[in-house]
């Protein structure tokens, strides 16, 4: 099987898929074998920051000398980029993404798998499935110490859900998001999300009560993972925010302290990451007294060293060019605190384009004011929202919008007027971020 053609068949398996649920993961994994069965998992839940927060866990973990699977979604510059390994070799860290030779391999596997599947009657797995399955395969293949999971979306009936043997349970921040599949309110959303937990697995969750949520949200959230908690016999540590304790801050990074360990930096910037930063230490904690040998020194060296793509991130100087994957209420939140740390009274362009099932009238109720212009474009995705409706959004915070037909055309026109910004934002959906990347590249070379 060639590459186009393993990616093509994970593709048109939306046409052929089955109904919302696990069985049909649980009759893929059965046929290959039950590669799951064969690891261990962190499960990682939430709605914001799973990407970061996995992110630092594996990075812990790695430069504590185990090799980690990670397993993330969506990825921005290449469909490798969502099955990885990552460890230490010869003192360097090493972060190694599926090669197209073994994707190609898997899938001719996962194939033979579902043909069988059809002739037993059963319904055929979704792209998301085949490449959960796929990323277990690759995972046992490489022989991981431990694999770092990312729910997909929601949790209890997420492909990945189907994994028994976790040892620790993330949840981050929760907010409402795919509300057509989770739920309108923020109970049935953070019901769903609590749906991965399991019997007697530990639990680190975000401290929402000292988050910017309203304190209605801090409680409804807390209390129903707390039931389930008890449900499953499961402890429940919560993050304490008032133990950070930041010591200096700028576009460079973020150093501060937290609880017993002092002096630590980390290079991704905002104050949410230094919140994702202590969830994932809180994980770090939990899993050294079951006796992973993680130290302090280990956690500190592992935010460092952490990087993730895509969050408040610096592509260009002079002026700065900075995408940010704010494509929720709490995300556009968090950037909204970050222009207030980093660029408070700038002259900002915004380059922004969004899911159509996003609530983009959030979105740009906290970051549309501090925007000097807006240019507004349409992802290349098949739930994009218009670039004009999100124009006419956008007109009811900023005086100044602009409507374009692609990412590579607002680019280009903010090129030729950037002078008059003290900073390029973009930031949205992270489908079509990877068309800012490559822009951002083709100038880099053409300037020498």
């Amino acid at each position: 099987m060639e590459y186009q053609e393993a990616l093509d068949y994970i593709t048109d398996a939306n046409q052929y898929a089955g109904a919302f649920g696990l069985d049909n993961i649980r009759n893929l994994l059965q046929e290959l074998g039950n590669p799951q069965s064969k690891l261990r998992f962190i499960h990682v839940g939430g709605t914001n920051g799973k990407g970061s927060v996995s992110a630092y866990i594996s990075t812990i973990l790695a430069v504590s000398g185990y090799r980690v699977g990670r397993y993330i979604s969506p990825t921005i510059l290449s469909y490798q980029e969502r099955i990885q390994t990552l460890e230490m070799k010869n003192q360097k860290l090493c972060e190694e993404q599926i090669e197209i030779s073994q994707i190609c391999q898997w899938v001719e596997l996962i194939k033979k798998a579902c043909i069988s599947m059809r002739k037993k009657g059963l319904s055929h797995p979704t792209p998301f499935e085949i490449e959960t399955a796929m990323g277990f395969l690759e995972f046992v293949d490489k022989d991981c110490d431990i694999v770092v999971l990312e729910v997909g979306l929601g949790g209890r009936m997420d492909a990945t859900n189907i994994v028994e043997t976790g040892i620790c349970e993330v949840m981050t921040s929760i907010s409402k998001d795919h509300i057509q599949f989770l739920g309108d309110t923020l109970e049935e959303i953070t019901k769903e999300k609590a749906g991965i937990l399991k019997k007697k697995v530990p639990i680190v969750a975000y401290d929402y009560k000292n988050s910017y949520q309203k304190q209605d949200k801090q409680d409804v959230i807390s209390s129903i993972l707390k039931e389930k908690a008890i449900e499953q016999e499961a402890e429940l540590i919560f993050a304490d925010f008032r133990k950070i304790r930041v010591q200096k801050e700028s576009l460079e990074g973020t150093d501060f302290d937290y609880k017993d360990i002092s002096g630590m930096h980390c290079s991704l910037l905002g104050r949410f990451q230094i919140r994702n930063a202590v969830l994932a230490i809180e994980v770090a904690k939990v899993l050294a007294k079951m006796g992973w040998k993680i130290g302090n020194k280990e956690i500190k060296t592992g935010i460092q060293r952490t990087k993730w793509r895509g969050r408040f991130e610096i592509l260009y100087q002079n002026p700065n060019y900075i995408v940010d994957g704010a494509h929720n209420a709490d995300g556009a939140r968090a950037l909204a605190e970050s222009i207030e740390m980093y660029l408070k009274n700038k002259k900002l362009l915004f380059i922004v384009g969004v899911l159509a099932d996003k609530d983009y009238k959030s979105i740009l109720s906290y970051t549309g004011k501090y925007a000097k212009r807006i240019y507004t474009i349409t992802p290349d995705n098949e739930r994009a929202l218009s670039a004009a409706e999100l124009a006419r959004v956008a007109k009811q915070y900023c005086n100044q919008v602009e409507v374009f037909d692609s990412i590579e055309f607002a680019m280009e026109e903010a090129e030729k007027t950037e002078d008059a910004y003290d900073a390029v934002i973009i930031f949205g959906s992270l489908y079509y971020l990877h068309g800012v990347y490559h822009y951002i590249e083709k100038r880099k070379k053409r300037e020498g």
